[in-house]
């Protein structure tokens, strides 16, 4: 894409098109041969925007950050769509709701808010234990979406 934008073949309004094009075409030819469509989505999105170029070119768009609020929203509506939540409930494996629900707790207050509180001073972007806080219970959606994934697997 930079090839064509250096030889003037596409403007910055087409490159909003050509993530989206290449988010579906992704998830379409995935999913056709059998394998991790939510995966290789999330593959394509960070390879298109590796080095930073596709951001600066469509930094000022308003349209690239309404796509990009619709498709995370179909996203975890699909997402929600395909996990078995009647498997949440089997008490002869010892799973039921309320230990998941201790269990989420656990993961988030163990697991993330206190290592961030303990190490904010030597990350230069956080600059205070509120923001640590922030980060530690927010996290980088990347957990989430790696989550979903090992559940699904």
């Amino acid at each position: 894409m930079k090839y064509t934008q250096h030889k003037g073949f596409i403007d910055r309004q087409s490159y909003v098109a050509q993530y989206l094009a290449l988010a579906v075409f992704t998830i379409g030819v995935t999913s056709t041969l059998g394998s991790d469509d939510l995966l290789a989505a999330f593959a394509a999105g960070s390879a298109i925007s590796w080095d930073g170029h596709f951001n600066l070119q469509t930094e000022n768009e308003m349209f690239s950050s309404v796509i990009d609020l619709v498709l995370n929203c179909a996203c975890f509506i699909y997402i929600g769509a395909w996990i078995p939540f009647e498997q949440f409930n089997a008490p002869d494996l010892g799973i039921t709701p309320w230990r998941l629900v201790v269990l989420f707790l656990v993961i988030v207050f163990l697991r993330r808010i206190p290592p961030l509180l303990l190490l904010y001073k030597w990350i230069p972007e956080i600059r205070n234990w509120r923001e640590a806080m922030f980060s530690g219970h927010f996290g980088p959606m990347g957990v989430g979406v790696g989550a979903v994934v090992y559940a699904r697997t």
